[in-house]
């Protein structure tokens, strides 16, 4: 006749129930901490992507601050380049007055020239005129004084 086998004793299946919950208790323990660790780290990175948001956000508003500045810098330069050609069309026109003055005293001096040739001119024909009635009229005075003399002696 076959023999049964022998049932485990009660001491044995207590232990492996122990085990078991021990395995299971462990596991749970593990999974808690492998959960609380992914959570944590799930935080430190969510914390790095803000402070990195951060980050990105404020450098981009450094550079919008120096595109701005720069904007400034280039109106200035209008500005400057406005103002300079403003000075320039200045220099320009007192040029251009300085140029018509000269012009118009050069012109002036001519004329002042010309007129006192003229003048001069006209003072020596005057003088020549002056002369030689001056000499005609000594003339016919001579012609008088002969003709007297000639009736006297006739």
């Amino acid at each position: 006749m076959k023999q049964r086998p022998k049932r485990p004793k009660q001491d044995e299946n207590k232990t492996t129930t122990r085990r078991q919950r021990d395995d299971n208790a462990t596991t749970t323990r593990q999974q808690r901490d492998d959960n609380a660790t992914t959570t944590r780290r799930q935080r430190n990175d969510n914390a790095t992507t803000t402070r990195r948001q951060r980050d990105n956000n404020a450098t981009t508003t450094q550079r919008q601050r120096n595109a701005n500045d720069n904007a400034t810098t280039t109106t200035q330069r209008k500005r400057n380049v406005n103002a300079t050609q403003t000075q320039r069309n200045a220099n320009a026109t007192q040029t251009r007055r300085q140029r018509r003055k000269r012009n118009a005293n050069a012109t002036q001096t001519q004329r002042n020239a010309s007129a006192t040739t003229t003048t001069q001119r006209k003072r020596n024909a005057n003088a020549t005129q002056r002369k030689r009635n001056a000499n005609a009229t000594q003339t016919r005075r001579q012609r008088r004084k002969r003709n007297a003399n000639a009736t006297q002696r006739n």
